[in-house]
């Protein structure tokens, strides 16, 4: 066979694979949960591309003592289509062993189904930008976002450059190095942490 169509036929394999090698490529990140210097546990998140879907998967483990030991659990996984809008999330927060918030965000047509321990409500507008973004990507230019956990949007104030507040009934912020998430302080109401020292691997 002529060199050149050697040539040809490598190019038309590598252009047939290519795809499927990207999609099975995932974004990890780890980040280190501290409180007052002590380490509380660890977070850790993922991002990859399945086909037409995007999947951010998060999980944090936190193991500490008020009082009473405290060990939480959160778990986020959440779907969008190729343009990042929601198509599902579902998120469950366990403390102590027991189940405080099992939350669903299902798409139904132009709408959302939000539901939380059997009550539902509609939401009637796109979700663009969601709270377990804020973990890949430095969210430049958004000015509120869909919390998945809550089912309602928030505000998102930059207050400096690369410095954003999540407002809520407990504020967070979060600080961005070249559009990557370097460091955040989350107040989750039973304790306020902060988000350190993220790796990122693919």
């Amino acid at each position: 066979m002529h060199p050149n169509k050697n040539h040809l036929l490598i190019l038309v394999f590598l252009f047939l694979i290519f795809p499927i090698l990207s999609s099975g490529q995932a974004q990890k990140l780890v980040f280190e949960l501290v409180y007052k210097d002590k380490n509380l546990g660890k977070l850790t998140a993922r991002h990859y591309k399945k086909g037409d879907t995007l999947f951010y998967i998060s999980n944090t483990s936190i193991k500490t003592r008020i009082i009473t030991p405290l060990n939480v659990e959160y778990t986020y996984l959440v779907k969008k289509d190729l343009n990042k809008q929601l198509l599902f999330a579902e998120v469950t927060i366990v403390v102590n062993g027991k189940t405080r918030t099992h939350s669903f965000t299902r798409k139904k047509e132009n709408a959302y189904i939000f539901t939380e321990s059997n009550k539902s409500h509609k939401i009637n507008r796109p979700i663009n930008y969601s709270s377990v973004q804020l973990l890949f990507e430095e969210p430049a230019g958004v000015k509120e976002i869909y919390s998945e956990e809550q089912g309602k949007f928030l505000t998102l104030q930059q207050e400096s450059r690369h410095k954003y507040i999540k407002s809520s009934k407990n504020d967070s912020e979060y600080h961005y190095v070249n559009g990557n998430l370097h460091k955040a302080v989350l107040d989750i109401g039973i304790i306020s942490f902060e988000v350190l020292k993220a790796t990122v691997s693919k």
